[in-house]
């Protein structure tokens, strides 16, 4: 069940409402809908599109507006997309499916593979694909790692926003999940893809083992990289993000 919320979105997001009759009108929500999907009817130059979470899991997506809060990462892939020809795109690391969004406006026509190992979130992005009318569009369940097998993924009960392969990576996390994990050069070679223009990363820590199994994919094909890497002070999290960036 997909629950459609745009009025309610406009009460969330405005700040000129009381913090606690918000945080009612939320608790009042979750309770209610408890990790069920929601979506939010948005539009940008036009195109209209439909972005979305889950009660009770994904909920910053309740209080804010997707082109305000989207606005630089549209404008960064705006400026690439018209600088580059990018048909192919990886996406790993896709979450509510923010840049599969913004891919998608951009290039309707351009193919996305998108990996997201929570289960919950891979359902929300089919959701999304379906809602949005996106074709193209290749939904995989798996950790992106060196290694092909099964991993475990790391979070906090009750959030899916942040989670890593990296056990350590927030002091929050006190949950984990076993996901089948993949190379992306043997998800390549397995899909017979024969050209990649863009490689956007997000997996909250997890940056060094997707490039070690992709080194035959970026070393044949090439592509753009989009990577974010958080801010931290863990001297072990520094040292991955300096060996990754060496």
């Amino acid at each position: 069940m997909c629950i459609k919320i745009n009025y309610i979105n406009k009460i969330l997001e405005n700040r000129f409402i009381p913090t606690r009759f918000r945080g009612y009108l939320l608790k009042v929500l979750t309770g209610k809908n408890y990790k069920k999907e929601f979506i939010v009817k948005c539009s940008l130059n036009g195109q209209n599109f439909y972005s979305g979470g889950i009660f009770g899991e994904t909920e910053s997506s309740l209080f804010s507006n997707f082109i305000k809060n989207e606005q630089k990462t549209i404008d960064f892939m705006n400026g690439l997309f018209n600088k580059n020809n990018i048909d192919i795109i990886i996406d790993v690391g896709s979450n509510t499916g923010q840049s599969l969004i913004i891919f998608k406006l951009l290039n309707k026509n351009c193919s996305v593979h998108c990996f997201e190992p929570f289960p919950q979130l891979s359902n929300l992005l089919q959701t999304l694909v379906s809602k949005n009318k996106f074709s193209n569009v290749y939904i995989n369940n798996f950790i992106v790692s060196n290694s092909n097998g099964i991993g475990d993924l790391y979070y906090e009960d009750r959030s899916t926003e942040t989670a890593s392969t990296v056990q350590n990576f927030q002091d929050s996390f006190n949950s984990s999940i076993k996901i089948e994990k993949i190379t992306l050069d043997q998800y390549v070679k397995d899909n017979g893809i024969e050209a990649v223009h863009l490689l956007k990363v997000d997996v909250e820590g997890g940056e060094l083992e997707v490039f070690e199994g992709a080194v035959d994919t970026l070393s044949k094909f090439k592509p753009d990289i989009v990577l974010e890497l958080l801010y931290t002070q863990y001297g072990l999290h520094l040292e991955r993000q300096n060996k990754l960036i060496s």
